[in-house]
């Protein structure tokens, strides 16, 4: 099965309620508006919306990360803009920004919030598949609407260089030199020529980045792909405070610097249910706790502590380390509880045609609606 072909396999409309939003009552005046993306890092286009609305990054807000390969829609709200140039900055990013779109839907008295949407209506298309991907789904499509579907945290969840989780672990462990290495060298399978380049000079002149060799890191500056400007911030501190690692982390925007504790979370949960699954045990438990500095270790069920415990020692991680003593500002703000199973609204396939982008093989267009935080991927993976 090939997933995310070309953009328009990958259709995302985030679901929301006005009403949510009229409710808040921060007492300031935020700017809401439904963003377009194609092809777009989510972090990405947020700093190019608040670069175009002439303000900080941390300014512009939303409910739920979108995936980068496909076309997404979702609500953002934005504080500090100068209502007179309004207009003039939603001319200038619907026209000038390449595959960026925002339409303004009103002012509320009150930032959106992670959680905020309803969930995602999805369309998307699968291609490259069998005869027997497609004679077996229809059984795995009844069984689904029956039962549901295992809630795993599927890649996007950990990054373009399936690396956030280890990330993420190498900051419970306080070891930031070795996060910000993580990030500087990571990935993806297929990268471009400019980032292979960049990403083999880090590895090569780590030494030279450690012992603050100022004109290495300059031409590591130099070469650093210019879509990952948070690279070059990271950089631009070591230069200037030699050996800070814990500074060039915190270069990085918290919600980023949050997502890969969230991440590391995530590889805990869904080697648990993997785990309770090889054991025959997955039927016994409703829901999993998403282990944070709230977790009491003693009500944690028995058998659930164990494959927990044996994960967090083969990652050397230990349970104390979760409280994030050198990083109280990405600790969790409350206990968070993840349903093993989730139910797909409105989960339907459409018929099977020829794939005209894969010689011999099928597609098939799927259309569902899912919850906040739940993998749309992970689904179709399910069902083909």
């Amino acid at each position: 099965m090939i997933l995310k072909q070309i953009p328009e396999d990958f259709l995302v409309d985030e679901l929301y309620d006005v009403k949510t939003f009229e409710k808040k009552d921060e007492g300031k005046d935020y700017f809401y508006f439904i963003l377009k993306k194609k092809e777009y890092n989510q972090l990405r286009s947020i700093d190019i919306v608040a670069d175009c609305f002439n303000v900080s990054k941390r300014c512009v807000h939303f409910a739920g990360t979108k995936d980068k390969h496909g076309i997404t829609t979702q609500a953002i709200s934005v504080i500090g803009i100068n209502e007179e140039n309004l207009d003039n900055n939603i001319k200038h990013i619907n026209d000038e920004m390449k595959d960026i779109n925002v339409e303004f839907i009103g002012k509320f008295p009150g930032r959106i919030n992670l959680g905020d949407n309803k969930g995602n209506k999805f369309r998307i298309t699968a291609r490259g598949l069998s005869e027997t991907q497609i004679s077996d789904s229809g059984d795995k499509l009844s069984k689904m609407n029956e039962f549901g579907a295992l809630n795993y945290f599927d890649s996007q969840r950990f990054g373009f260089a399936n690396n956030s989780h280890i990330i993420g672990k190498y900051i419970l462990q306080n070891k930031p030199e070795l996060a910000v290495k993580e990030i500087l060298t990571s990935m993806p399978p297929t990268p471009s020529d400019s980032l292979r380049i960049f990403v083999e000079r880090v590895e090569k002149e780590w030494f030279s980045v450690k012992t603050c060799d100022v004109d290495m890191i300059d031409t590591l500056i130099e070469i650093c792909p210019d879509n990952f400007r948070d690279y070059k911030k990271m950089l631009i501190h070591l230069k200037k405070a030699k050996n800070d690692f814990p500074g060039s982390f915190r270069t990085l925007m918290k919600k980023l610097r949050t997502l890969y504790i969230n991440a590391y979370q995530s590889h805990i949960f869904n080697l648990t249910i993997k785990e309770l699954m090889a054991q025959g045990k997955l039927g016994d438990y409703k829901s999993l706790e998403l282990i944070n500095h709230f977790t009491d270790f003693d009500k944690v069920p028995a058998p659930v502590l164990e494959i927990v415990d044996s994960i967090l020692a083969k990652d050397e991680v230990t349970r104390d380390m979760f409280q994030l003593k050198s990083w109280p500002e990405l600790k969790a703000k409350s206990t968070v509880m993840r349903e093993i199973t989730i139910m797909p609204n409105n989960l339907s396939i459409e018929t099977f045609e020829e794939d005209d982008l894969n010689e011999g093989k099928k597609k098939v267009l799927v259309t569902f609606e899912l919850g906040s935080g739940q993998y749309a991927t992970n689904i179709v993976k399910q069902l083909f």
